[in-house]
């Protein structure tokens, strides 16, 4: 049997997102609380708010900006958690002996988990932003 030397794999990218799921899901809801409820939170407490003027109730200052740097540094912090749960496989031997037996190169099983939670984190950048 000849081993199949594509660059990429469909199947396997399918399945690099099926195992991603709960893990992209939870981290798109802890991205999305973090751009929301971080950046409201601190215009809250630091608002100056007068009803007789007719402007904005807060508007952030440069020296504040950092406020918005906060769900980036949450996704920055989390995202090697998804490699660690794709690749996880290479730990377990079971699973071990059944990547490494399919008919693909390793390259093959490599851009295409990587593709897939590269997917996942673009997926949830859009969706946040």
């Amino acid at each position: 049997m000849k081993a199949n030397t594509r660059f990429f794999n469909t199947r396997l990218y399918v399945e690099g997102l099926k195992r991603l799921r709960v893990l992209g899901i939870g981290l798109l809801v802890l991205v999305l609380i973090a751009s929301v409820l971080v950046p409201t939170v601190h215009w809250i407490l630091e608002a100056d708010y007068d009803p007789n003027l007719n402007r904005a109730p807060y508007v952030l200052d440069q020296d504040e900006s950092y406020v918005l740097c906060i769900p980036i540094l949450v996704f920055s912090a989390t995202t090697p958690i998804f490699f660690l749960v794709l690749f996880s496989y290479l730990f377990k031997r079971r699973e071990s002996d059944f990547y490494h037996s399919i008919p693909y190169t390793r390259t093959c099983v490599y851009t295409s988990f990587v593709a897939a939670a590269l997917t996942w984190i673009v997926g949830i950048t859009v969706i946040s932003a």
